[in-house]
């Protein structure tokens, strides 16, 4: 069985919950068996290359992923009609990650398309983008409304589709792994808070910081790359 993941960001060139959820299940599919591919961007060259057992076919070269604060545009764009190349593709699963939404549109008629949704937005797009949020919005529901199987990977997602009237979702949230945990030696130094996630303003690492403020006895660390990474350092 072959299964092909669609998203232009990879592990562990870019470190993220996204890229990081295709890899750890990429992984494991390939060991049992499955042919596993991943129509992405060549964060490492134009070449096609192997990572644990999945087979990483770039598209494009390295994308800007943000333009300032935001994912951008421009750059989902160009992923997308790089990928329209692509869209023939034969598998039996397509797994195409919904954000940014525009790289849905090259596979929307293949009735072997999986939509996986990170997250639902609504009206955060106008919050997001100002009134051009409108579009995204828009974007956002014409995926919703297209009948194929969803897969949220939280309650929460699930949740805001299904009041959308989407009704074939089903919830699979991202694993943990136990066993690796378990495997790692303690740290001899001890913290109070830890943050860990890509830093961009909707993760709140900001507040995070300000609160730490509050609590001068208290240690905290920060791990994560992202756009705010600079204005969280001042």
């Amino acid at each position: 069985m072959e299964v092909v993941f669609i998203y232009d960001a990879v592990y562990p060139w870019v470190k993220g919950g996204v890229e990081k959820r295709i890899y750890e299940i990429g992984k494991r599919l390939s060991h049992w068996g499955f042919r596993v591919k991943w129509l992405c961007a060549g964060w490492w060259g134009k070449e096609q290359r192997k990572l644990e057992g999945i087979e990483l076919i770039p598209v494009c070269g390295p994308l800007r992923l943000y333009s300032g604060e935001r994912r951008s545009i421009s750059s989902a764009l160009s992923f997308a009609l790089s990928l329209a190349k692509n869209a023939k593709i034969n598998a039996d699963v397509l797994d195409c990650q919904v954000f940014p939404y525009l790289s849905v549109f090259p596979f929307f008629r293949r009735r072997n398309l999986v939509l996986t949704w990170h997250e639902y937005w609504g009206d955060y797009w106008k919050e997001y983008l100002g009134y051009a949020g409108l579009f995204g919005r828009q974007i956002e529901r014409i995926v919703a409304s297209l009948d194929r199987k969803m897969v949220a990977v939280s309650e929460t997602t699930a949740r805001n589709l299904l009041n959308l009237g989407v009704k074939n979702v089903e919830v699979i949230p991202n694993g943990i792994d136990f066993e690796f945990i378990r495997r790692v030696e303690a740290s001899e130094e001890s913290l109070d808070v830890v943050f860990a996630g890509r830093l961009i303003k909707e993760k709140g690492a900001d507040l995070l910081i300000k609160a730490m403020k509050l609590l001068p006895d208290y240690s905290c660390l920060i791990v994560g790359e992202g756009p705010e990474k600079a204005s969280l350092i001042k």
